[in-house]
């Protein structure tokens, strides 16, 4: 399907529960994730979209990992996509056990970082503060 034409479809998409999205995905969120899709996620940052649950597709943690697995059929099933970086397919993953993975054609699937917090701190320390958003 990829990204234009799941964005060009008229179709509203529903804003989920936590419950309903790991049941869409049939997978368990990482616990640091569903923290924080509690607080205001998604969040942008200078160089990612944290993914949250939102009636925006390329904001929401469901409709991106669809759109994940079809450009990259060998994403595990236990991951969800949990950043955008907005380029050229470029995603970050994480597994049921909270660690982040970057997913690209030119890289395949390869661990970036333990966890979300770490991630979150790197995008917070490389933003530029006028980028910031409050």
């Amino acid at each position: 399907m990829g990204l234009f034409n799941f964005f060009s479809k008229k179709t509203k998409h529903p804003i989920l529960t936590i419950q309903d999205a790991e049941r869409k995905l049939r997978l368990t969120f990482a616990d640091d994730y569903k923290n924080i899709v509690k607080q205001k996620f998604p969040k942008e940052y200078c160089y990612a979209t944290i993914m949250g649950i939102s009636d925006k597709p390329f904001l929401d943690v469901v409709a991106m990992t669809k759109i994940a697995r079809e450009e990259y059929p060998n994403i595990p099933l236990n991951m969800y996509v949990v950043a955008n970086l907005g380029i050229d397919y470029f995603y970050m993953l994480q597994d049921q056990s909270g660690v982040i993975y970057e997913c690209h054609a030119s890289i395949g699937i390869r661990k970036a970082y333990n966890n979300l917090a770490t991630y979150i701190q790197y995008l917070e320390d490389n933003t530029p503060p006028l980028m910031k958003k409050k």
